[in-house]
């Protein structure tokens, strides 16, 4: 997958999590939490690099402006 198209899509996906969330808020009867759990693998180390500062300047900031604040990014131990 091309980076452009990546970051497209990731973005995409951000933006439904915001709107999902927006309307969860939303809805009177209980609290409501949504866990989404993804799974990236990237064919080079300068791929995963550049993911990981769209993330941490762009991506979660932006979530965190929405008023999602618990927002979790793990990477395994090598």
């Amino acid at each position: 997958m091309k980076r452009r198209t990546f970051l497209t899509a990731s973005a995409l996906a951000a933006a439904a999590a915001m709107i999902q969330q927006a309307c969860a808020a939303d809805e009177p009867s209980g609290k409501k939490e949504y866990l989404e759990l993804r799974h990236y693998e990237f064919v080079s180390a300068e791929k995963q690099n550049a993911f990981e500062d769209f993330l941490g300047k762009a991506a979660i900031p932006a979530l965190n402006r929405q008023g999602i604040m618990l927002v979790g990014v793990f990477k395994p131990e090598r």
